[in-house]
């Protein structure tokens, strides 16, 4: 156990540890592997802890991250309108331009 040995692995008969030494009524035995099995618990469920904590972290991650998406989509959407705004300016300046132009000519003719 001390060198790592994995006390939940079964051999070819799918026997554990625990298994062989509660046949044989190895109660010494039996009492290590339980004290190894709960330490072995504790620090699984310690690891359990620390990846809901990290699960937890990365859903609001990806919560904020979908804010942000729709923050700058709400943004490109905006300047989008605000383009085709400029362009219509834009046209209908051009189109005042000709209008005036015209009207100069117009007058020249005159």
């Amino acid at each position: 156990i001390e060198a790592g040995a994995n006390v939940y692995e079964a051999n070819k008969k799918g026997e554990t540890a625990m298994d062989i030494a509660v046949q044989k009524g190895h109660k010494d035995i039996i009492k290590v592997l339980k004290t190894d099995q709960n330490k072995i618990f504790n620090i699984m469920t310690q690891q359990l802890c620390g990846v809901r904590q990290q699960k937890r972290q990365t859903e609001q991650q990806l919560c904020d991250t979908r804010k942000q998406k729709e923050q700058t989509e709400q943004q490109l959407h905006d300047m989008r309108q605000q383009k085709e705004k400029t362009e219509q300016q834009l046209h209908d300046m051009r189109q005042q331009k000709e209008q005036q132009i015209h009207k100069m000519r117009q007058l020249k003719e005159e």
